[in-house]
């Protein structure tokens, strides 16, 4: 019970300097907005919100919140993971005569449930990393300069 009460702070600390770094981020775009309007590197049909955007896209902690939501992922799903793993596991003991080499417990299901354990954290980072990398960042000078092109 420990752990998981540990667990379950250090994630909510985690999430909360993230969303304190996100709302650093969006009272920052204005500021700038108004400065780069000022020196002439935004043009004039860029609204505030357009930029606002763009600037939360390429300047925020875009990373750190894609690996904050595999570690929730993981801690959070992993205790039912390993439950409705171990319970097939008993179904299928259990239709098999129980025999007792695959009884829970045993060397050999203590092994496949570290297997499925890492197959499910390495399943979660493939799923969050491919999510990350499907938009990928350029800087903000080229956004600025896209969104200087579109009318």
């Amino acid at each position: 019970m420990t752990a998981a009460v540990l667990i379950a702070s250090l994630l909510a600390i985690w999430g909360a300097s993230l969303y304190w770094r996100w709302t650093v981020v969006r009272t920052q775009a204005p500021e700038i907005y108004a400065a780069k309007r000022e020196a002439g590197e935004i043009a004039a049909h860029v609204g505030p919100d357009q930029f606002a955007a763009a600037f939360a896209h390429h300047e925020g902690p875009r990373a750190e919140t894609h690996i904050f939501v595999a570690g929730l992922i993981v801690g959070l799903g992993l205790a039912p993971y390993v439950w409705a793993f171990n319970s097939l596991w008993r179904v299928l003991w259990r239709q098999m005569g129980a025999p007792p080499v695959y009884e829970v417990g045993t060397l050999l299901h203590t092994f496949l449930v570290f297997l499925a354990i890492l197959a499910f954290i390495m399943a979660t980072g493939f799923v969050v990393m491919r999510r990350y990398y499907r938009a990928p960042v350029s800087n903000l000078r080229r956004a600025i300069e896209q969104l200087n092109k579109a009318k």
